[in-house]
């Protein structure tokens, strides 16, 4: 997806947490630049969506952080503990489906407009990325992920990613993390907010928020 001819990406990862065997998911937004000098201030909502009906996703949220070529991304280490994730309950995780949702609104301005493109490009951004066959995805080697397609804001690829990360006490905790990386571009910038939801899939059931303001990329 672009967004002010950025390209954006969500990449999730499973995760295994320090000192432990639990595994997680690991959330996040990236942002995959050219331009060895782009920069942009960012806010974005990652979210699980949610797969039952009236039920609420699990989100977080980043306000203007700036994004740059040195810091391409934001999201979450520690999104989600990966038995969360799975337990039928929370609405997340689609047994019949073997797939989980993600979504992430993004908002995108310009650090240095010089740095970017000359055409239109969109300020913030929306977008979702869904693991199936999660089962699978948990029993992966360590470290192993998954990313979403590119958005751009602002000219800058973002991207949102997972991780099942998991602990010494053999806990598995979902990792998510919103990421921006411009591989042309050394000097680019950004203050970017984001907002990271785990959609519920369940009636009644709220999503998961996570929020953050003001983080510098």
């Amino acid at each position: 997806m672009s967004i002010k001819g950025l390209p954006w990406k969500i990449l999730a990862e499973i995760r295994t947490e320090e000192k432990s065997i639990e595994k997680c998911l690991a959330l996040f937004l990236w942002s995959e630049k050219e331009k060895p000098n782009w920069s942009c201030k960012c806010s974005a909502t990652l979210r699980i969506v949610s797969q039952k009906n009236r039920a609420k996703d699990l989100a977080g949220k980043f306000n203007d952080r700036l994004l740059n070529n040195k810091n391409p991304g934001l999201g979450f280490a520690n999104f989600i503990a990966f038995a969360e994730l799975m337990d039928p309950c929370k609405g997340f995780y689609d047994k019949n489906e073997n797939k989980v949702i993600f979504a992430i609104d993004v908002i995108v301005e310009e650090e240095n407009k010089e740095q970017f493109d000359s055409i239109p490009n969109k300020s913030s951004g929306k977008f979702e990325m869904e693991i199936d066959k999660l089962s699978e995805f948990a029993r992966e080697v360590l470290f192993s992920e998954r990313v979403s397609e590119t958005v751009f804001v602002k000219g800058i690829p973002w991207k949102m990613s997972a991780q099942i990360i998991e602990e010494e006490s053999n806990e598995k905790n979902l990792c998510f993390f919103l990421e921006c990386s411009p591989q042309k571009d050394p000097n680019w910038s950004c203050e970017c907010s984001a907002t990271t939801r785990i959609v519920s899939k369940k009636q009644q059931n709220s999503s998961r928020w996570f929020y953050e303001k003001k983080r510098c990329f």
